[in-house]
């Protein structure tokens, strides 16, 4: 927290290893309008890396780091980095609204890495989307039927105040979009305008048939 618009954050002793049995919180809190923008540049854990498990490892794991989009036990889970990380593998998060929780935890073992490095930065929320959630709170990622409470849910609003045109994409696109999601895009002219929207391209999943 603070008053910066961009700056960098490392692992306590960067770039020396970081001490066994540490526990650490990082709070970055954006302005209304605003969301924050994460970085990593350098993750290394003290593991064996195995790129498969570097994003989605067992928390179990010895040493972890994880990124929220808040502080509650059910806020969306953004990143999961684990002992598994390749010491050049690279993220960034964008948080659903402005606000990111980075928890950093290692074990009281021996065996520890040169932690991270990255960079934050706080941006309009019309220039970027959110990230994803992978999951909720610090469990594994959700599965089974969907239901009300199991959607990630989020309102991304334009108003030609402060943006007259632009670019929107659904999540991850030219990628799939993922599954329990549901996105409004809210769009808010003056009196004696109108809204225009324009589609490029449009896939949706077709469903079961038969």
């Amino acid at each position: 927290e603070g008053g910066a618009t961009s700056g960098r954050f490392f692992s306590p002793g960067y770039p020396q290893n970081y001490p066994p049995g540490i526990l650490c919180a990082y709070r970055f809190v954006a302005r209304p309008g605003e969301r924050v923008r994460l970085d990593f540049h350098r993750v290394s854990l003290g593991g064996r890396p195995n790129a498969s498990r570097c994003l989605d490892g067992r928390l179990d794991d010895k040493d972890i780091m994880v990124v929220t989009g808040g502080e509650q036990r059910d806020a969306p889970l953004l990143a999961r980095f684990t002992s598994y990380c390749d010491a050049r593998a690279k993220e960034q998060v964008v948080s659903p609204a402005g606000y990111l929780l980075l928890r950093f935890e290692a074990n009281s073992d021996d065996v520890t890495g040169q932690g991270f490095a990255g960079r934050f930065g706080f941006v309009a929320m019309h220039r970027l989307q959110p990230t994803a959630p992978i999951g909720y709170g610090l469990g594994a990622p959700r599965s089974g039927p969907g239901t009300d409470k199991d959607l990630f849910n989020y309102t991304m609003h334009f108003d030609s105040r402060r943006q007259r045109q632009g670019v929107i994409a659904s999540l991850h696109f030219p990628n799939a979009y993922p599954k329990l999601c549901r996105i409004t895009y809210q769009f808010t002219g003056q009196p004696g305008e109108t809204v225009r929207v324009s589609f490029e391209s449009f896939q949706l999943d077709e469903g079961p048939t038969g």
